[in-house]
């Protein structure tokens, strides 16, 4: 889908750039005299600010590949103000771990039940491994396991999808749950966990992702949220209005 949208990029500048001489040769072998240039028509002049336009929309469109973790706010489902983060990388939306865990704690076959019309969390799903994996090692570039040090990484992404247990050894950690696909039917665990420096604990970060945990099987734990996403639609329809009109645009030219 992004090369489509690159190659709409590249079409629209080759198209545009048709309507940058202010003047049209008669000749293609030799300038045209003065008497026999003719000025710019008024399909011209507009086209230009169009095909601009058009292009700025497809290039922001394609850009979305540059992956930013971005909160954003759904009234439709728990969690509050900044209850989603969007991954503008993956096209995914997370909710919050909060909005499944502590008082809004449910279990891992429990909360699929909600995902069906009607439920709370209509309209999301948990995550794969892979998903997860991307969420942590690549969008949010954690390191993956333990570190010795505090990495402001973790404790910016920790505040960004949500706390979910707090202790002065364990630190503070966002924990969540997710649909590993292993034969076990067990779910896996991804968290991220960060301490700083005290009198009493050095500082750590840790950031990992483990298959087939059974101590999270079936049951509700208030400490453990789940990984929810739903994906977000791509803008379709301004896409195909831009490009209809380039094209529409590289049409009309051909008819002079």
């Amino acid at each position: 889908e992004m090369w489509l949208l690159l190659s709409g990029t590249g079409l629209s500048v080759a198209m545009a750039s048709s309507y940058w001489p202010r003047h049209r040769f008669t000749d293609q072998r030799r300038p045209a005299s003065p008497s026999e240039q003719t000025p710019p028509t008024r399909m011209d002049r507009l086209m230009k600010p169009l095909l601009l336009s058009a292009m700025v929309v497809l290039v922001a469109v394609c850009n979305r590949a540059d992956s930013s973790l971005i909160p954003i706010t759904d009234g439709s489902v728990l969690g509050g103000v900044d209850n989603v983060t969007s991954d503008s990388g993956t096209g995914l939306d997370w909710l919050d771990l909060t909005a499944s865990s502590g008082p809004n704690a449910i279990s891992f076959d429990a909360i699929q039940l909600q995902f069906l019309s009607g439920g709370l969390y209509e309209g999301w799903r948990h995550a794969t491994h892979s998903e997860v994996e991307h969420l942590l090692f690549v969008s949010a570039g954690l390191f993956q396991g333990n570190i010795s040090t505090l990495d402001p990484l973790a404790v910016q992404f920790v505040q960004l999808v949500g706390v979910t247990q707090t202790g002065i050894g364990n630190g503070v950690v966002a924990r969540g749950l997710y649909e590993d696909g292993g034969v076990t039917n067990l779910p896996g665990v991804g968290q991220v966990a960060y301490r700083p420096n005290s009198s009493f604990f050095s500082p750590f970060t840790e950031a990992r992702i483990d298959l087939d945990q059974p101590l999270f099987n079936n049951q509700v734990h208030t400490v453990a949220g789940h990984w929810l996403v739903r994906a977000v639609p791509e803008p379709s329809s301004i896409t195909a209005f831009a490009t209809a009109l380039i094209i529409g645009a590289g049409f009309k030219r051909r008819r002079k």
